[in-house]
This record gives C-alpha cells, structure tokens and sequence, in this order.
C-alpha cells in the first residue's frame, strides 16, 4: 500500500505539499480513521438475531429478559418479532460472566 493511498484513506489530500499538512491534521486523520464516530441511533436486534448474539436459544433469551431488569425489550407490532437493544444485551453479559467469576 503506497503513502498516496494511506493519505487517501485517512482524508488528506496526498497532492498537496507536506508544509500544508500540520502534524495536528494529520493525527486528527489518523484518530478519525481509528475511532470514527459512533452511531447515534442505538442497535436492536430481533429475537433470533439477538439470541444468537448472547449464544442462547430465543426462548432461552426470553425468559433471561422476563427474569432480568438488565436486558431491554420492546415488543414487535402484530408477527414482527421482539427487538433487544444491543447494549443491554452486552450489560447482561457482562453482569453474568462478574456473576461467574465471583462465584469461582
């Protein structure tokens, strides 16, 4: 991969002279390219997507979610499935596996 095509990928044009390019403009390329920004909008997954997620059958994940205060669901309208915001499911994950290991 060439310098051109790096400078390319991170937004700087490789055309123009290496005096223009501050040192600053360049890192803020890089972390742009790195860490680009998150979406705003928060991720929900339907039941069978979000079982497979936490590796769960969806009655599994059901019933993890009728026991948990943890898990976040809105129901789905008529035969649309139920939705799991992403995050929740990551919380409840994670609060499992401290659970888990406090318990080893």
């Amino acid at each position: 991969m060439s310098a051109a095509t790096i400078l390319r990928d991170l937004g700087v044009d490789p055309d123009a002279p290496a005096s223009s390019l501050s040192a600053v403009q360049l890192v803020e390329a890089v972390a742009r390219r790195l860490h680009p920004p998150t979406d705003p909008e928060p991720r929900w997954l339907p039941t069978r997507k979000a079982a497979t997620y936490l590796g769960v059958s969806p009655a599994t994940l059901r019933r993890y979610a009728s026991e948990s205060d943890t898990i976040e669901r809105r129901e789905g309208a008529g035969r649309a499935p139920d939705q799991y915001l992403v995050s929740s499911l990551d919380a409840y994950r994670e609060a499992q596996r401290r659970d888990y290991s406090a318990a080893a």
